[in-house]
């Protein structure tokens, strides 16, 4: 299954010389879930949330560049584990999806959680079989600085508020975002806070002036979206779509027990995909001198068309890919050489292909080995048939 029928067309189109007050007033004016990051048509990367949770950054000055963070690109036809296994590991909410190397959408990870949900294995799970995330929790009257520096330092997008020692409300990113950059401002009727905000407003930011106030005054205090540990994942995916969040309260009658996320949810469906009766070796690894990232989407990669492979055969094989980097230089990049080779007994196919990006290169030289694999069972296939009249 692929990820075509969840590829939308959400994304706003952000400048590298952009300020990050700017993507965010992008976003809300025209009502956009993420923003992609590009110079001239060439993508580069989201903008790095973290950066807009620094307290001491000025949004009106320091530019997008400064905080990119680099992702996997699809494509339509990327295979739904593969794609569950990216954004996963890149620990993002949304990744780009390209067409004829165009960006032309994005998927989400709550929406590619659904699509997951729809598979056999997944039918039957339960909120109790999903690992949930466990954010630290801040009471009500701590300073809202306190709930920032836990999204910064723990990486999560929610933070569970207690009043004492119970859930009094859900404090989100984009509540932060929204607040302190005085999003929609019509909408808030909290006059502490549109004050502190006015009087912010020559400052060196916002961050520093409104850190101070309360959680309580931020957070999402009712009408709170929770959710059961004996509830189906079905039942709880629906619920996000309907609520539009990526985050639930798990309670067991009132007592708090985590948070249910979509990337959870895509962690859960990679381990149910982790049996593997393949071997991968890489080679060439160290001497192309490959970034984080590029080692990662190789890994996925190559994992997702081996999974498929291994259905396929039924059986153990192994798996090596080859990368290598030569020529001249064009533009500050390498031509990158991609050489696979999938061996099981009696039997060996091979595929490569060259290409100035890695990922281009990977991906096709995987996809025609996936072919030839294809191809050489259904020859056997069909000697299997003769022999047979």
């Amino acid at each position: 299954m692929n990820i075509k029928p969840i590829v939308k067309n959400d994304f706003a189109v952000l400048d590298e010389d952009a300020t990050l007050a700017e993507i965010i007033n992008l976003l809300q004016n025209f009502e956009k879930r993420v923003g992609l990051v590009f110079r001239k048509n060439k993508y580069l990367g989201t903008v790095e949330k973290n950066a807009l949770l620094k307290s001491r950054v000025d949004m009106g000055e320091i530019k997008v560049r400064y905080y990119l963070y680099p992702t996997p690109i699809l494509t339509e036809e990327t295979d739904l584990i593969e794609a569950a296994n990216l954004m996963h590991t890149a620990n993002v909410d949304y990744l780009p999806v390209e067409k004829d190397k165009k960006i032309i959408g994005v998927i989400s990870a709550l929406n590619l959680a659904r699509l997951a949900s729809t598979l056999p294995e997944m039918k039957k799970v339960k909120i109790k079989d999903i690992k949930l995330s466990n954010p630290t929790t801040v009471d009500r009257e701590e300073q809202l600085f306190k709930a920032i520096t836990i999204m910064h330092d723990e990486n999560v997008d929610h933070v569970p508020i207690t009043d004492d020692g119970k859930i009094h409300g859900v404090l989100s990113f984009r509540d932060v975002i929204r607040k302190f950059l005085n999003w929609a401002p019509q909408k808030d009727t909290s006059g502490r806070f549109n004050a502190a905000a006015v009087r912010a407003k020559g400052s060196e930011g916002v961050l520093p002036s409104l850190a101070s106030l309360p959680v309580s005054s931020c957070s999402t205090n009712d009408n709170l979206v929770t959710i059961s540990p004996e509830d189906s994942l079905d039942k709880a995916l629906s619920l996000m779509a309907e609520r539009r969040v990526h985050d639930l309260l798990v309670m067991a009658q009132e007592e708090y027990k985590g948070m249910l996320t979509a990337r959870s949810v895509l962690k859960e469906l990679g381990r149910k995909n982790l049996t593997k009766d393949y071997t991968l070796q890489f080679v060439g690894i160290k001497e192309a001198k490959l970034k984080p990232f590029q080692k990662v989407v190789l890994q996925n990669l190559a994992d997702s068309v081996a999974s498929k492979i291994q259905r396929k055969l039924g059986l153990e094989f192994l798996m090596a890919i080859h990368v290598k980097e030569y020529g001249k230089k064009e533009k500050g990049r390498e031509k990158f050489s991609i050489s696979v080779r999938v061996e099981w007994p009696k039997h060996i196919c091979i595929a490569s292909n060259d290409d100035w990006d890695l990922e281009t290169a990977v991906r096709v030289a995987l996809d025609k080995l996936e072919d030839e694999v294809g191809r050489k069972l259904g020859k056997e296939m069909h000697k299997g048939k003769k022999k047979q009249k």
